[in-house]
């Protein structure tokens, strides 16, 4: 009799793991195939729409990575704002090729950088929307911002 019990709590319990994982795999495939919720892409839009919501900062490269488009930071210069450091930012500009053509950039600058706040995901990179470069501003906020943006708004 105790052997029926047994036998009957196994199977309840696999039919319970078998549709926790058919749940997991097709919240997956969801966000795999239909990318970014709608929900989340509305607050990311609302987010960045807001200037409050970015800050200056400046900061020693570590490493440019030009094909992901991004730069890491080793440290921070003279603030007390949040700097992720050793993670990617990514820089968002409307014509990005010609920007990292003109910038002449190597490890240990000083740049200064308008980024914003909020990660939205893991990986997630941090935005550059603007860098001025020894007293030059390569990228203005108005640009690098309205790049983000038409970046949101293409997610998928």
């Amino acid at each position: 009799m105790s052997t029926n019990k047994n036998t009957a709590k196994q199977k309840v319990l696999i039919v319970i793991l078998s549709i926790v994982c058919v749940v997991a795999f097709g919240v997956g495939i969801y966000y795999t195939t239909i990318g970014v919720p709608p929900t989340k892409k509305k607050h990311m839009r609302e987010y960045y729409q807001n200037d409050a919501n970015y800050y200056s900062i400046s900061g020693i490269i570590k490493r440019l990575d030009r094909e992901k488009r991004s730069i890491v930071f080793s440290e921070v210069v003279d603030s007390d704002e949040l700097l992720y450091l050793n993670l990617g930012y990514r820089v968002f500009a409307p014509n990005i090729d010609a920007l990292w053509e003109g910038l002449d950039l190597n490890e240990g600058d000083v740049i200064e950088i308008i980024t914003a706040k909020s990660r939205f995901w893991d990986g997630y990179a941090p935005p550059i929307v603007s860098i001025v470069f020894d007293g030059v501003e390569y990228l203005s906020f108005e640009d690098g911002k309205a790049a983000l943006l038409e970046w949101v708004n293409n997610l998928k």
